[in-house]
């Protein structure tokens, strides 16, 4: 450990550390008048070696590696190398030291720079060009099925504009929803009040949800999911499978909430933010822009 010549920087060195996940434990850290800096953190830190160089003025948040094929993606360890016929990527989220601006790289499996949110495009549209707006397993159900097999689908209208630009509450407990959001939800509202009419005039049994839901539940047969699907109205299909295990049904125990409710912990006036370390699965990104890089924490998505 060193200390850099303008007394603001800690310095660990890394090089007798084998590849893999490691915690900084800091104790007690102190500045020249014994007043406390920060006390018993522990900081997460990964040990890697990145195929591209990023510039030295950045600091690495995040790095994840994936093979690229024509309609699948496989995540890759570090050092794994790529399938035959699949593109490596190595997606690198960066900081610059000094002012916090974010910086995303991406590189070859050779080291050289790729652009792979290109990459990742072109691989979503090849995905459609087979799927279209079915999901990868309503599409196989349904392709190795008789026509008249029923299946129970989740089907979302195509909407055309966005409908997340709105400030939600920071306090309180949110009863209905704002103005603003009805407002923004109304044309989306309108593209699902479409669907459902054309799924009942195919004779489609469409189960009753709130419309400002917008996913429409029903169950088609095998031959109106391969129709409904041409129809430019369809945003997604997915199989609703109602066998699944609910993951979360011991979510309060996992947690352990009884125990500190009981010891009058409520959780009242406390705020909540979620922190993420970076997305896992990089086949679906429509929050890419919405992830903020901090020089001194994880990535927040908001």
């Amino acid at each position: 450990m060193r200390i850099s010549e303008d007394d603001d920087t800690v310095k660990l060195s890394t090089k007798s550390l084998s590849l893999g996940r490691y915690n900084v434990c800091i104790r007690e850290l102190v500045d020249n008048h014994r007043n406390d800096i920060v006390r018993n953190v522990e900081i997460p830190v990964r040990v890697d070696v990145l195929q591209g160089k990023a510039p030295p003025e950045y600091r690495i948040l995040h790095t994840s590696r994936i093979a690229i094929g024509k309609t699948a993606v496989t995540r890759l360890d570090s050092g794994e190398t790529a399938p035959p016929n699949k593109h490596y990527v190595e997606f690198v989220k960066a900081v610059h030291r000094t002012s916090g601006e974010a910086k995303d790289l991406a590189f070859g499996q050779d080291g050289a720079e790729v652009d792979g949110r290109q990459l990742l495009k072109d691989f979503h549209l090849q995905r459609f060009e087979k799927f279209g707006p079915l999901h990868e397993t309503l599409y196989r159900e349904a392709a190795a099925a008789e026509d008249l097999d029923t299946f129970n689908v989740a089907v979302w209208p195509r909407i055309e504009h966005d409908i997340t630009g709105y400030e939600k509450p920071s306090e309180g407990e949110t009863k209905e929803l704002p103005a603003e959001t009805k407002a923004l939800l109304g044309k989306a509202v309108e593209s699902r009040a479409l669907v459902v009419e054309k799924m009942q005039k195919m004779g489609v049994d469409v189960k009753q949800t709130p419309e400002h839901a917008l996913v429409v539940l029903a169950t088609l047969t095998a031959a109106q999911v391969k129709e409904l699907a041409k129809d430019k109205a369809i945003g997604k299909m997915f199989l609703d499978d109602s066998t699944s295990v609910p993951d979360l049904i011991n979510s309060k125990n996992i947690a352990r909430a009884p125990q500190a409710q009981a010891l009058g912990f409520t959780g009242s006036g406390v705020h909540v933010a979620v922190f993420e370390n970076g997305p896992i699965d990089l086949t679906n990104l429509q929050f890419v822009d919405r992830f903020l890089a901090n020089p001194l924490r994880p990535n927040i998505l908001v």
